[in-house]
């Protein structure tokens, strides 16, 4: 049985319902059971999104909760798409949209309950494209589920903020489960911009639109029915018909509010689970513990300079070693006075679970030069050091890395496609910076990769932190047979 936040939220008939906005408040629970409510309509089906293909399979992840939900009431199969079979032929899917252009697969798709799990992980733009193949033919309405964590920096926050006290950054009980409508429409710059109002007809008096009378609505609304049976667009240049048309486009959104407290049922299988959430850096804490969607971490907040660890030789025990990039191709220059740096950091993982930080190269080059300097330190690392460079989304991206690998023919040169979230990739580096598990050899570049780390994320560079996460990211967490990468 739901409880009652999850009960208020699949209660709700609002196109569009966003619950969650804190740590382990049942929000994907939520999602499955929304999907299983259609579980008798095999002319409908239901797809859940996470941002990443691993988000899906994780331990516990979204499609563990699936097989323990769905147990005895749908078949699992894993090919061609990872679905869930009910005997009346409903499916719901589980799949992934990792970068903006992933959303083109799913050209053509009719999805009748459109869900994300943790919406504060996708784009703006991913979210009201999929919106357009929220669609059923089935005679059920077409809908859309998110789930969400609080992310000050996110779309999000700016989409339930009426939801939100701006003061405190606290949901505003009394509007948990409240209704409003969203005309989502180009502006006079030629922009897209959201227009809200407590009402359809509200919502169109405030943008001008005069309320036809009842009768002349009627009449607009069989010449569009006629119109659309002949396959012929209803737009026929009447203030009637452009008013039912708007009308029309105008989606119903709903926030509930929820947190740890709001899941009795998850506290008493793991009652440790919220001492978890209490032994979080204050930021991570107010959102996740707390719900509150204004929190923005201070200089300082992520890689206190108190946090740094200086070591005066390198360890002996280190079992391999990784050189990590965050590439930039700028010298400084007229247009451009203070571009970013390349940085290069070289990393190691001691069997005790140590991050050691050896070197940091910082220079700020065009892309020759940077690519002449990476051979060269790549050169003076050894073949036995690994080579991470980041593979920015797209197809420059991929060209890019695809080049770095001939380049670098005689390396072991290591890549992923990186997301735009500084803040979620930082997360695992600074709980290990701050409790003191990266420990930095002494050296020259020591105080200018201090600075900028503390400085996280309210200075102007974090070139030095991109390449710190984005290595640790590629180190294994545990002791691992690193022979596999060994050059011979």
């Amino acid at each position: 049985m739901p409880q009652p936040k999850q009960e208020k939220f699949l209660r709700s008939n609002a196109d569009i319902a966003i619950f969650g906005g804190a740590a382990f408040s049942g929000k994907t629970f939520a999602l499955l059971m929304e999907c299983s409510r259609y579980s008798q309509h095999g002319g409908f089906g239901a797809v859940i999104f996470r941002r990443e293909s691993k988000q899906v399979d994780n331990e516990g992840g979204l499609r563990d909760t699936a097989l323990q939900l769905y147990a005895g009431l749908a078949e699992y199969r894993s090919q061609p798409q990872k679905q869930f079979i009910f005997p009346s032929g409903y499916r719901v899917s589980l799949a992934h949209l990792n970068q903006e252009t992933d959303v083109v697969s799913w050209h053509g798709s009719q999805i009748g309950l459109l869900c994300f799990d943790e919406l504060t992980t996708f784009t703006e733009s991913m979210f009201f494209y999929m919106l357009s193949r929220n669609r059923s033919t089935a005679g059920i309405k077409p809908q859309c589920r998110c789930s969400c964590n609080p992310d000050s920096y996110s779309w999000v926050a700016r989409f339930i903020d009426w939801w939100i006290n701006q003061d405190t950054g606290f949901p505003i009980p009394e509007r948990s489960g409240v209704v409003r409508y969203l005309l989502r429409r180009t502006n006079q710059e030629g922009r897209f911009g959201l227009n809200w109002a407590s009402s359809r007809d509200v919502l169109l008096a405030d943008l001008g639109f005069g309320k036809p009378t009842e009768a002349v609505l009627s009449a607009a609304r069989e010449r569009m029915r006629t119109a659309i049976e002949n396959g012929q667009s209803p737009v026929d240049g009447t203030e009637e018909m452009d008013y039912l048309m708007e009308r029309q486009a105008i989606k119903s959104v709903t926030f509930v509010p929820g947190n740890i407290y709001d899941n009795p049922i998850g506290m008493s299988a793991d009652p440790t689970y919220i001492a978890n959430l209490k032994a979080q850096d204050p930021v991570n804490r107010a959102r996740l513990l707390d719900g509150n969607w204004k929190v923005r971490p201070q200089a300082g907040a992520y890689f206190p300079d108190r946090c740094a660890v200086v070591v005066d030789v390198i360890p002996s025990d280190v079992t391999i070693w990784l050189r990590s990039w965050d590439l930039a191709a700028t010298e400084p220059n007229e247009s451009e006075t203070d571009p970013d740096y390349t940085v290069g950091a070289l990393l190691g993982r001691r069997p005790n679970g140590i991050i050691v930080v050896a070197d940091v190269v910082r220079f700020r080059k065009n892309a020759n030069m940077v690519r002449e300097m990476v051979k060269a330190t790549a050169m003076r690392d050894g073949r036995n050091t690994l080579i991470y460079i980041p593979t920015d989304p797209g197809q420059a991206g991929r060209y890019q890395i695809a080049s770095y690998r001939e380049w670098l023919s005689e390396f072991t040169v290591l890549s992923k496609v990186i997301t735009k979230n500084k803040l979620a990739m930082a997360e695992p580096a600074a709980a290990l910076w701050q409790n003191r598990l990266i420990h930095l050899v002494n050296g020259a570049w020591n105080d200018a990769f201090i600075k900028e780390l503390d400085l996280f994320d309210t200075g102007r560079y974090d070139d030095s932190v991109d390449a710190l996460t984005g290595g640790i990211s590629m180190l294994p967490q545990s002791t691992p047979e690193y022979s596999v990468y060994a050059r011979r």
